[in-house]
């Protein structure tokens, strides 16, 4: 049997979630967020809630936008941690793989900044949407409720049954023709 067919990959959940993360080096490319410990877990935590506080995402596509700016903003301190990680690891290897890797942070860091500055202003126009619309509604009230008020006061009037005119038979109007100009009978032919 040859090499190849001995090794089939994971087949259990377990074995593929861990066998996912063997490439990964810095989560920048990954499909979802990546958080290596408990201080980034935190750290993450306490973004998601300052930046949730200040922009207060209302609605599913302001959420979706909002989220991707919570990554953006992520992965620009990644990549500015790793930059300087970078930078302090190789003060004195003048290789070109040193300025290769920090090309590809500085490729990054600007697609990062694109996003983030992308999503930020999609998110505060939609905001400016919603509170314009708000405003919009509440203007419409006010006018509404000052027709009313200036209406003038509110009057009842009372109308008892003897107040009532009654309406008799030969109050209601009668048929548009007279019965000279009708037919007698219209089943037959007339004779004219």
């Amino acid at each position: 049997m040859s090499e190849p067919n001995k090794s089939t990959g994971p087949r259990t959940p377990e074995g593929k979630a861990i066998s996912s993360m063997n490439a990964l080096k810095h989560g920048l490319n990954a499909r979802d967020v990546v958080l290596k410990n408990d201080e980034e877990r935190e750290e993450f935590a306490e973004l998601l809630t300052d930046l949730a506080a200040e922009l207060n995402p209302d609605g599913v596509l302001e959420t979706l936008i909002f989220n991707r700016f919570l990554r953006a903003s992520w992965d620009l301190r990644r990549v500015e941690r790793l930059e300087v990680e970078q930078v302090a690891a190789g003060v004195d290897i003048p290789d070109d793989a040193y300025h290769v890797s920090l090309e590809l942070l500085a490729r990054y860091k600007m697609r990062a900044e694109r996003s983030f500055y992308r999503a930020h202003r999609e998110i505060q126009a939609l905001q400016a949407d919603r509170r314009d619309q708000a405003k919009a509604e509440a203007e419409a009230q006010a006018k509404e409720d000052e027709a009313v008020r200036s209406a003038g006061p509110w009057t009842l009037e009372w109308v008892t049954d003897e107040d009532k005119a009654k309406k008799t038979k030969s109050d209601l109007p009668g048929p548009p023709y007279t019965s000279d100009a009708s037919p007698d009978d219209l089943d037959e032919p007339s004779a004219t």
